[in-house]
């Protein structure tokens, strides 16, 4: 059975093994990782003399207060009410949100293809903005002998306290400056394999012995060219547009060459070797540094220090005076907060209740709108039955005529076929009619609210009637030519016949 310290050295191994090619597209982002004291400053100095990438400036201490204050809301996501956060799923892809446009603005200032910062204290939440974040983020993470970064630590706060600077690692036990230093790494015991290639770990030792290896490394692992540093004219030079001084960084000046590999341990690192053997040793195995064995079973898993880095910030804020005058301003704040709240309360309020009277209104014209519909529907369903009684009337008149035009030329059989058939036709099509209205009748009594729409129907069968009268005058018309023209060729017949015969009618046979 494995225990907790060997799965997290195996985690760290892991990720030492990962492949270090870089992503497929330029990264929009190269973020500066590591502790303190551990080269990120002079990593940062390197990566900017770049071509399409942003001036060498201070820390991005911005960047870091905006994704730690959305994570403290994130942590703390069950006090508020929902209507605000509905979940961590949804809070981190708000924060993503908001660091992109950081993001994006400040690549339009400084015109650049590619941003470097340095953020060491992100770390911890690199892995919710690389699956949240729509921007391509490779992380270089600097790593050095954690007793040489920790006696380099104290040797900047003794050096700080002796000018007479405020320095935050002062009065700060060494045991919690050493566990400072490793929960920088922390989160690389969380992260996804498929993000191995947006990382890459640097020894601060193999970048000062081979500086020219590791730059073009660097270069071909970011997709970046034009890399050169030995020394500090480039970045002197950008230093001239920007309004933060470079001069406090301890490499500024320097050539890569000039930082020491090793230093004499500072004399707190001695005096606490053992307690400090247990917390490094996770940190040296899993990076390759010595250690002394005889600690192996003292040691403090990296994992578990990054969940104290809450505990570690208490100690390392003094801010007892500013945090009253931060709660004084808030309450303030809740104050006029709560008074606009009231006045934007009472307008809506009155808002409410004009709408209210105007719905009201409304509601009164749309009833009196729909009884002169309904009288207006009653009085059409009257005009429509009037209708269809002398449609009635008229399709019979029309049916006797049709058979007294039948009867009449019933003896003309075979010039008149075609007439019949014709006629025929008009019968069936009027009886059709006919059953139509009578169906447009029902559903006008039964859809009141369709009677436009009916009397547009009505409309068009009083025009097809009419077009059915006026066809059927025309037939009878035509009929009645026809007649006429038998009547005067019997009429010739029967002369002829007459002049035939003397001017005697011929006698009829029996």
């Amino acid at each position: 059975m494995t225990t907790p310290f060997e799965t997290s050295l195996q985690k760290a191994s892991e990720l030492l093994s990962l492949n270090a090619h870089g992503p497929k597209h330029k990264p929009d982002l190269i973020l500066i990782s590591g502790a303190p004291r551990t080269g990120t400053s002079l990593a940062q100095m390197i990566l900017c003399t770049a071509k399409g990438v942003n001036p060498y400036i201070s820390e991005a201490s911005p960047l870091y207060s905006l994704v730690k204050s959305a994570s403290e809301i994130i942590n703390h996501v069950n006090r508020y009410p929902k209507d605000y956060i509905k979940n961590t799923k949804e809070m981190d892809a708000l924060i993503s949100k908001q660091f992109n446009m950081y993001l994006d603005a400040f690549s339009h200032t400084h015109n650049a293809k590619t941003l470097v910062l340095k953020s060491p204290a992100i770390s911890p939440f690199l892995p919710t903005l690389l699956q949240n974040s729509k921007k391509i983020i490779c992380t270089l993470i600097m790593v050095r002998d954690p007793y040489q970064t920790l006696s380099s630590i104290l040797k900047w706060r003794d050096k700080g306290i002796a000018a007479g600077q405020q320095t935050i690692f002062k009065g700060i036990p060494v045991s919690v400056l050493a566990k400072h230093i490793v929960r920088h790494y922390g989160f690389l015991l969380h992260l996804n394999p498929q993000d191995a290639k947006y990382f890459k770990i640097c020894k601060f030792e193999t970048l000062v012995s081979q500086p020219t290896e590791t730059q073009n490394d660097w270069g071909d692992w970011a997709g970046l060219k034009g890399i050169n540093y030995n020394g500090n004219s480039e970045v002197e030079a950008q230093a001239n547009t920007l309004s933060s001084p470079l001069s406090y960084t301890p490499f500024f000046g320097k050539k890569i060459s000039d930082a020491p590999l090793s230093m004499p341990l500072h004399d707190e690192v001695l005096t606490n070797k053992d307690e400090l053997d247990g917390i490094f040793y996770t940190y040296c195995e899993a990076f390759g540094y010595k250690i002394n064995a005889k600690t192996q079973g003292t040691f403090i898993p990296m994992d578990s220090l990054n969940r104290n880095l809450n505990q570690d910030l208490r100690v390392f804020s003094a801010v007892s005076q500013s945090t009253k005058k931060v709660a004084e301003k808030i309450n303030e704040s809740k104050t006029i907060l709560t008074h606009k709240a009231d006045n934007i309360k009472k307008i809506q309020e009155t808002k409410y209740a004009d709408l209210l009277e105007r719905h009201k209104l409304q509601i009164m014209q749309t009833t009196r709108t729909r009884k002169t519909l309904e009288k207006s529907i009653s009085n059409m369903k009257a005009i429509n039955l009037k209708l269809l009684e002398k449609h009635k009337v008229l399709d019979q008149k029309s049916a006797d005529k049709y058979t007294a035009v039948l009867q009449k030329l019933n003896a003309q059989k075979t010039l008149n076929k075609e007439a019949r058939k014709i006629l025929e036709g008009h019968k069936v099509e009027a009886k059709r009619l006919a059953k139509k209205n009578a169906t447009i009748l029902m559903q006008l009594l039964e859809k009141k609210e369709l009677n436009k729409k009916t009397q547009g129907s009505l409309e068009a069968h009083k025009l097809e009637a009419k077009k059915v009268a006026k066809k059927y005058n025309e037939l009878l018309l035509k009929y009645k030519m026809q007649n006429k023209k038998l009547k005067d060729a019997l009429t010739e017949i029967h002369n002829t016949k007459k002049q035939n015969t003397g001017g005697q009618a011929p006698k009829k046979q029996g």
